[in-house]
């Protein structure tokens, strides 16, 4: 169906929703009206932006799951504030480079992207970019965009981390690089206001040092990949969530000094000594852990002895922690 929101006085709409109804002509799509602020065009057929290009007030554009493989018609719609075009068939966003100088988030996910040089620039505002499941092999081009405080790569064809990043220090929060073929932390320096940092499911068997510098990260997923000991996270004192899950983790030695952590994730590791979890006994935030799937979990008292070694916890796998219904852990 389509939305439309009204107001009161029954002027012309603000946003429409046209999602899901085929119009591979553009038409209803060129006869909407120009003061439209937000559309919603996803999955309608489009293989061209040019039924859009009037308009030129929208602030929101949603246009997934089509069929664009060139977004030049888009660069006319100077006051975009959110461009969505994951999900269609775009090769080069080159197109709009200097043309949106208000756009504060662009998601290119899900398309047929192979390079981003030359670099990326002419985005004066932006500050979220996501280029999930496209076809890049470095991270080179994005060194321009220097207002990125979000920054999305998973799914791509990433071995390395090159120095590309790094002009992006001022202001770059949030980093994620899952599933890639990456085998080194490395060249992260500079990134001393990442937040958030994910390298799940590359090809890490190795922490290394390359984290050392990133003291203000509060979330940190290292899950799916091949590392067999916990080194280098010293320096992560406002680390609240540690996520390495699916690695070769026989002991949590290296985990003890992270006293602000609250989740641990370590579900499918090879934990088969409960006198382990004495190294987390002083972690006084600690309030999940996942250890399933683990030697130890295979004991029939696992869950009364983790609860009983750790008092803190809450959650202990995907279940809350009942210690009033179990006189084991109320007395």
């Amino acid at each position: 169906a389509v939305g439309v929101r009204m107001s009161a006085s029954d002027t012309p709409p603000e946003w429409v929703d046209l999602s899901n109804q085929p119009h591979p002509d553009g038409i209803p799509l060129s006869a909407l009206p120009p003061c439209l602020l937000d559309a919603v065009v996803t999955n309608t057929r489009l293989s061209s932006a040019d039924c859009l290009t009037h308009l030129t007030q929208l602030e929101t554009l949603v246009c997934r799951t089509n069929f664009i493989k060139d977004p030049s018609p888009i660069a006319v719609l100077t006051t975009l504030r959110s461009l969505d075009l994951y999900e269609n068939a775009i090769e080069s966003p080159h197109s709009l480079c200097g043309a949106l100088p208000n756009l504060t988030s662009l998601d290119l996910s899900f398309n047929c992207i192979r390079a981003l040089d030359p670099p990326l620039h002419g985005f004066p505002a932006l500050k979220e970019l996501y280029l999930v499941n496209n076809k890049l092999s470095s991270c080179d081009g994005i060194e321009q965009l220097t207002t990125l405080r979000v920054l999305e790569l998973g799914s791509n064809r990433l071995r390395s981390i090159g120095t590309s990043l790094q002009p992006l220090a001022p202001s770059l929060q949030e980093l994620w690089l899952g599933r890639n073929k990456i085998t080194t932390i490395q060249n992260l320096d500079h990134l001393s206001r990442l937040t958030n940092l994910s390298f799940q499911s590359n090809r890490i068997t190795e922490i290394g040092t390359g984290l050392a510098s990133l003291s203000q990260l509060r979330e940190l997923s290292l899950s799916e990949n091949g590392i067999t000991r916990i080194e280098g996270l010293g320096n992560l004192r406002h680390l609240t969530l540690l996520d390495l899950a699916m690695n070769f983790i026989a002991s949590l030695e290296g985990v003890e000094e992270l006293e602000a952590l609250e989740e641990l994730w370590l579900n499918r590791n090879k934990i088969a000594d409960f006198a382990e979890l004495e190294r987390l006994q002083h972690l006084s935030h600690l309030n999940t852990i996942y250890l399933e799937h683990n030697p130890i979990a295979e004991h029939v008292q696992y869950r009364n002895l983790v609860v009983l070694a750790l008092p803190s916890l809450s959650q202990l796998d995907a279940t809350p922690v009942q210690r009033s219904q179990n006189p084991m852990l109320s007395g």
